[in-house]
């Protein structure tokens, strides 16, 4: 059985957090930090976006520092994408 010494599968955080992600600029990649009160920087993020805008995907989330969450977008179109406002699920494992 494999297994990492002080890692735990229960989660230490978990909310539901409403983000507004910034314009992606066609064919490009974006990241942007967010305030989520409660992460700390020892837990290893997981983030479910339910809607993305079609073209546009959530490829990278974590931790930076205690409250800030880091998310990067990659928009796959011509065009560029303003994600809608929307809430997020974010847990901390």
């Amino acid at each position: 059985m494999s297994y990492f010494a002080g890692f735990s599968a229960v989660p230490k955080f978990a909310q539901a957090v409403t983000l507004d992600p910034s314009s992606v600029p066609a064919n490009a990649v974006a990241t942007e930090t967010f305030t989520v009160k409660g992460l700390r920087t020892f837990m290893l993020p997981l983030v479910s976006a339910p809607a993305l805008e079609a073209g546009l995907t959530l490829i990278q989330s974590r931790i930076t520092a205690a409250d800030t969450l880091e998310l990067t977008f990659q928009n796959n179109t011509g065009a560029a994408i303003n994600a809608a406002s929307q809430s997020f699920q974010v847990m901390g494992l």
